[in-house]
């Protein structure tokens, strides 16, 4: 701070370079001062990454990147309802797993399993990788961000609600040019003829947009029934769909309002996606959300933002607690957080 170097002797620190926000370099006291790192947006990006994944986060230097330095650039791939992924190195390295934990591991490469199906990748972006898994009797979707850090990616490739007969073996290959290409073996040949586009891909300042939809209800009561009009709004890359279910299992696309009995279908659960496939949940009628630290009737990314500034405490909503805890302490914490983050991961395989 200041050209002044006040770490302890040996620290080996968090390194953010230096971006512009359009005002002032996120190197400036506003951004590094002890009461304004919490507050760095690169900061609690890595935060919320190492809760999820109990790894130190890729992200270096809060000094100016100096215009010789070369960039290490990785490939963050999460994969939803796959209970386990083989990674195939171009240098022929394997990961192998022998009594439910590895044997084996690949330099360079980070495998965390961070919730119910949950897998999380990391790979170095110089490299070719050759992941292969078996699906489930259930979707599964793959998320791939290419970049410097998970927190501003340059690209993103997302496979969607992909449902294929159990045990079909699945092959995601990732080449060190950027191309990425899935495929699966359709008659156990051990042949990967099948190839599957993604859901969407996007780059520059769209793969940068994480934010999920917003949903309005309007509703007209008449006796027992309902008529629920629901209405999205998303700023960034604009509202692509919503679903909603009565269950919270089975979920339909909405086209029109919703008649519905009241006392016999209490609630209607509610998913917005944008163009970017980033998913946002709601219930109707806006009943307290488990994990919605906001108070805005929903769970997204936000939530776990606010949480976390909660727990450093440069935030304080006393309202909210009473609205969000998911235990009994009274108090928003680091469990509030993983709540959340394991919640937007489970929703993306409901559809």
């Amino acid at each position: 701070m200041n050209g002044i170097d006040l770490n302890a002797s040996g620290v080996n620190p968090l390194v953010i370079y230096g971006e512009s926000n359009g005002i002032e370099p996120h190197f400036s006291d506003n951004y590094v001062e002890h009461t304004k790192l919490t507050q760095n947006p690169r900061v609690e990006g890595a935060i919320i990454h190492f809760l999820k994944t109990g790894q130190r986060p890729n992200i270096v230097n809060y000094m100016p990147r100096k215009k010789s330095q070369t960039i290490p650039l990785f490939y963050y791939v999460t994969v939803v309802g796959i209970d386990f992924v083989q990674i195939k190195k171009d240098s022929g390295e394997k990961n192998t797993i022998i009594n439910n934990s590895f044997a084996s591991k690949i330099p360079g490469v980070e495998y965390s399993i961070i919730g119910n199906e949950v897998i999380e990748i990391i790979t170095n972006a110089n490299n070719s990788y050759t992941l292969t898994f078996n699906a489930k009797d259930h979707p599964f979707q793959i998320e791939l961000l290419y970049g410097e850090n998970n927190i501003s990616p340059e690209n993103i490739t997302r496979f969607m609600d992909i449902s294929l007969p159990v045990g079909t073996p699945i092959q995601l290959i990732i080449h060190s040019n950027g191309t990425i290409e899935l495929y699966y073996d359709t008659d156990g040949d051990n042949i990967f003829e099948s190839e599957l586009e993604p859901t969407i891909q996007a780059n520059s300042m769209e793969a940068k947009d994480i934010e999920a939809p917003s949903v309005k209800f309007n509703a007209i009561h008449h006796n027992n029934e309902v008529l629920v009009e629901i209405s999205g709004v998303d700023n960034g890359v604009g509202l692509n769909i919503i679903y909603y279910s009565f269950d919270e299992d089975k979920y339909y696309e909405y086209t029109k309002p919703i008649l519905f009995d009241h006392e016999q279908t209490p609630n209607i659960y509610v998913i917005a996606e944008d163009n970017l496939a980033n998913r946002s949940f709601f219930v109707y009628p806006n009943l307290v959300i488990r994990g919605d630290i906001d108070g805005n009737n929903t769970i997204n990314l936000q939530d776990a933002i606010l949480g976390l500034r909660i727990v450093s405490g440069t935030t304080h909503h006393e309202r909210i607690y009473i609205r969000s805890v998911t235990n009994l302490d009274g108090k928003i914490g680091t469990e509030e957080v993983l709540y959340i983050l394991k919640k937007l991961s489970i929703l993306n395989t409901k559809l």
